[in-house]
């Protein structure tokens, strides 16, 4: 079987095996190509590659000018693969096990003030597209979903008299996402006066949809948010990531459970949560003088 035969066999097995995203496949085997091409082009064998060779093509991506997490995003990429091929005993010895990740500088996420949430989403929408934008923002804050659910969203997935978006995330994990009442009305104007508009005679189950009717991409969606944000004063630097991640500071902020953000936000470990305990010392204190007994 060539190298070839053998990456496609690896990715349909995320497919259909492990339920992995389009966009996640995508990235796998981006990685693995080049990982492959950097091994032929040295003639190297991939069931008789070291850890040493493994390292020497880390080494090879800081080269080339690689950001560490960009080298490190390669480096799971390729403990995934030999997991695989260890699992399907076409190797005998996982030899991607034992190499570390290249240490990452801490790097919080960009979060949007309450304030400048207010902002982004204080506009009134005049027609069926700003209707729609309108929708997606207060949902996309309101409920803290990734690009790719939110795209995915039926209409069967939403229940407005209970407030909760039933979403599909990463390895198609189902949750239940509730969402506020600014979010409800958004939804609930989208719904009735604007999305027949856009369906032009056609039929589609998908919630948000496009100008021609299907379902809106990635691109749109990023557009769609760096359009209001700049609109609104806010800058460009805005992404759908950026709302996701103001959501979760700010139900942090007042008070929620790390474990029910956690859900709430699709994480399978609570250690991907906990990035968004950086709430400022002056909230953490304020807290605090609240909560404890002795005054």
């Amino acid at each position: 079987m060539g190298k070839g035969d053998l990456l496609n066999e690896f990715l349909k097995f995320l497919y259909y095996q492990k339920g992995y995203a389009e966009n996640t496949i995508d990235a796998y085997r981006r990685d693995l190509e080049r990982f492959m091409l950097y091994l032929g082009e040295r003639d190297l064998d991939l069931f008789r590659i070291t850890k040493d060779d493994i390292m020497d093509y880390l080494v090879y991506l800081r080269l080339l000018k690689l950001s560490p997490s960009t080298t490190s995003r390669h480096l799971a990429s390729i403990k995934v693969f030999f997991r695989y091929l260890t699992y399907t005993q076409k190797t005998k010895k996982d030899v991607a096990s034992g190499v570390k990740f290249p240490k990452l500088p801490e790097r919080l996420p960009e979060v949007l003030s309450k304030e400048d949430m207010e902002q982004l989403l204080s506009f009134s929408p005049k027609n069926r597209i700003e209707i729609r934008d309108k929708a997606i923002l207060e949902l996309f804050y309101g409920s803290g979903l990734r690009v790719s659910e939110l795209i995915g969203l039926r209409l069967s997935d939403l229940n407005l008299s209970e407030m909760f978006v039933h979403a599909f995330g990463k390895g198609k994990k189902e949750r239940l996402i509730p969402f506020g009442k600014m979010a409800k009305y958004a939804l609930e104007r989208y719904i009735q006066e604007a999305r027949p508009k856009f369906l032009n005679a056609q039929r589609s189950n998908y919630l948000f949809l496009s100008r021609k009717g299907g379902p809106l991409t990635r691109q749109a969606v990023f557009y769609i948010v760096k359009k209001y944000a700049k609109r609104q004063g806010l800058g460009d630097w805005i992404t759908p990531h950026t709302l996701r991640h103001s959501f979760a500071t700010h139900l942090l902020e007042g008070g929620v459970d790390l474990k029910i953000l956690q859900e709430m936000l699709g994480h399978a470990d609570i250690s991907t949560t906990q990035i968004y305990t950086h709430i400022d010392r002056k909230h953490i204190t304020a807290v605090y003088k609240k909560a404890f007994p002795r005054k």
